[in-house]
């Protein structure tokens, strides 16, 4: 592990912080929002998606969309395999971390789910290790869905990039809309 995936810079410390932000952060945070504006717009959601990514040491990062009962893939990278086409794909939503975030209202991580307590019984905790997720809140508050990294082995968001994947839900929530288009998703503006 790098200095910057130890316990001093996990989203547990960034929210012992009180999930501030210093302004150089918010810059950067408007900045990587630009630059993921344009990739979406240029190249669709699946390209935002890696560019997110990049950013990052998790394996995936994906766009999960709320149903009443079920959690809907609405577009997935996986960079191991970022030619893989996932979209579509429904999990039960008592199976997923997304539907702790979303019960939170908040971000949802772990570092290493079978040593998180919170975790204890969870369905997912032995296949989907790392995690960390933030509600996409549509303007009306409604929680539309969740923009989030997670792998199959331990891993950490450092705090600057917990606050990115902030701002970059916030993008989203305005990007995708209440309805989203298949058009737009592939990249046709």
């Amino acid at each position: 592990m790098t200095p910057d995936d130890q316990g001093t810079n996990s989203p547990e410390a960034f929210h012992r912080a009180g999930g501030r932000r210093d302004s150089t952060a918010s810059a950067s945070g408007a900045n990587v929002v630009a630059e993921l504006g344009a990739v979406l717009d240029r190249s669709g959601l699946h390209a935002g998606l890696g560019y997110l990514n990049g950013r990052a040491r998790f394996r995936f990062t994906g766009v999960y969309r709320f149903e009443p009962t079920v959690l809907v893939n609405e577009c997935l990278y996986d960079r191991e395999n970022p030619a893989l086409d996932q979209s579509g794909t429904i999990l039960q939503l008592p199976d997923t971390y997304c539907e702790i975030a979303r019960a939170i209202g908040d971000v949802f991580a772990t570092e290493n789910a079978p040593a998180d307590p919170r975790l204890e019984g969870h369905s997912a905790r032995h296949t989907v290790i790392s995690y960390t997720g933030m509600p996409i809140r549509l303007p009306t508050g409604l929680i539309a869905g969740v923009l989030c990294h997670y792998d199959l082995r331990p891993r950490l968001l450092p705090p600057q990039e917990l606050g990115i994947l902030r701002f970059a839900a916030d993008y989203l929530a305005q990007w995708l809309g209440p309805s989203l288009c298949a058009a737009r998703r592939n990249g046709t503006p």
